[in-house]
């Protein structure tokens, strides 16, 4: 139905039907014993493009997010990429869809999510509270936030361990990254009028991750709510097969 009917899109977060992941997207219960409630079967990934201000007072300047996309992609079809300028913006879309999808968690994976969540927490945790659980390979590194709603970040960088650039290409995914289609130099206040570039740059980006990690689902033979945190964790499933 997905690949004969739905057309997919890149749009802004405020004009997009979300209505389409309670009537279409499957839903599974948690195996283990002790183990309780459902995961919805979506990847969704997200990113953010960030700016420096107009008043440099320090050195490094101090950087402001001017962009953020989340793309979504189920049954191995890229359904929508979501966009807006604001962190704000950004919370409410994150709520548009925890009310729409109908499992209890969902997954949203970013590259490098340290990076993300340095500018996102303060809006993240005024919006949905503090993690109720979080993994971190070190201070102020999380791989893995989940918080009270069952909304779970996960980061996909110490998952592929090299650059999205280069796993796109290892994977030979439909979106490759864009170089150089966005200029870092440029002062973009939140709210700029993304160049049919820009909007190009910040979509590659996005579909590139998410194809990326359902291509790795794929040659793990794994749904997005089975894969291991790491690159080890890979190993060590193969390990205990053998």
């Amino acid at each position: 139905y997905i690949s004969k009917y739905h057309k997919y899109k890149m749009i802004f977060w405020t004009k997009w039907d979300y209505s389409f992941l309670t009537k279409n997207i499957m839903y599974y219960k948690k195996k283990g014993k002790y183990q309780k409630g459902t995961w919805n079967d979506v990847i969704i990934a997200a990113d953010t493009e960030t700016s420096k201000g107009h008043e440099v007072t320090s050195d490094p300047a101090p950087n402001h997010v001017c962009a953020w996309t989340i793309s979504i992609r189920a049954f191995h079809h890229n359904i929508v990429t979501l966009y807006g300028n604001k962190p704000s913006e950004m919370m409410g879309c994150f709520g548009k869809l925890r009310e729409a999808l109908p499992g209890d968690e969902f997954f949203v994976y970013w590259m490098n999510m340290a990076y993300d969540h340095f500018f996102l927490r303060a809006f993240l945790y005024k919006e949905f509270g503090t993690p109720k659980k979080e993994l971190n390979t070190k201070p102020h590194y999380p791989i893995m936030l989940k918080f009270e709603n069952g909304m779970i970040f996960k980061d996909a960088l110490i998952l592929s361990q090299c650059k999205l650039e280069k796993w796109a290409n290892d994977l030979n995914v439909k979106h490759q990254k864009a170089v150089g289609s966005w200029a870092y130099d440029l002062i973009r206040d939140q709210d700029w009028k993304f160049s049919r570039a820009e909007l190009r740059y910040i979509e590659n980006d996005i579909l590139a991750l998410a194809e990326c990690l359902d291509a790795l689902c794929i040659n793990l033979n794994k749904r997005i709510g089975e894969m291991v945190y790491t690159a080890t964790g890979i190993v060590r499933d193969e390990l205990r097969k053998i």
